[in-house]
């Protein structure tokens, strides 16, 4: 269905069994599509408001909606019921570099990039989500963030110089030294069942992942590199 290079993936499995995707692409119109895994078949195509390619993208907590994050000058955002193809919110975030975006909740959303964090908080259910620039505080030098999520309740970002750092509001309150290369990607391990323990994957640049328990204590480790 894409007709040029595919730059984001996103997946997550309905109660009923069924694999849901969601993929974007770059290029002057690019689109995302939303299809079913087993079926390849496409339920609905998101396109006309991102230029030059989309950059990430993210399912809310619901399902019902989808952010994604645009590669042009501005990193523009867009929230739609990707259902209905319908286009709920959008906004530019920064000049700067923006390296992620995720929904945290259903009404709050979570962007970073280039020594920045930015949360998204929809006001009263309006549809409008308002902007509030996360505080690295003065114990903390503001540095590149390259992903966010959340674990539990526990938001978290992995920064250039290998830190996780633990955000409350919009505000950092800890920071744990998790890796020696910068922190490229990160995945939330959510079982949905209260008997079985979540966590989080990170990988960095040196090829090393770390897997971590919802305290975020550290468990397993493995080197993922080739050299």
């Amino acid at each position: 269905q894409h007709s040029d290079l595919i730059t984001c993936l996103k997946v997550y499995t309905t109660d009923s069994g069924q694999t849901i995707a969601a993929s974007g692409e770059c290029g002057a119109r690019p689109a995302v599509h939303v299809w079913d895994v087993d079926t390849r078949t496409t339920l609905s195509t998101l396109q006309g408001f991102h230029r030059n390619g989309v950059a990430q993208l993210d399912f809310s907590p619901d399902k019902e909606k989808l952010v994604t994050l645009g590669m042009d000058s501005y990193h523009c955002l867009a929230v739609y019921r990707w259902r209905t193809q319908e286009r709920l919110w959008s906004s530019r975030t920064t000049v700067d570099p923006v390296h992620d975006v995720r929904f945290l909740s259903n009404d709050i959303i979570a962007s970073c990039g280039h020594v920045h964090i930015t949360f998204w908080r929809e006001s009263n259910n309006s549809g409008v989500f308002k902007r509030y620039r996360g505080q690295f505080g003065t114990a903390v030098k503001p540095e590149t963030l390259w992903c966010v999520g959340v674990v539990g309740k526990t938001v978290f970002t992995g920064s250039e110089t290998g830190m996780i750092y633990i955000w409350e509001g919009r505000n950092l309150i800890n920071s744990i030294k998790g890796h020696t290369g910068a922190i490229y990607a990160c995945h939330v391990i959510d079982h949905k069942d209260e008997e079985k323990e979540n966590g989080l994957v990170t990988a960095c640049s040196e090829g090393k992942v770390l897997v971590w328990n919802s305290k975020m204590e550290l468990g397993a480790t493995f080197n993922a590199s080739t050299t």
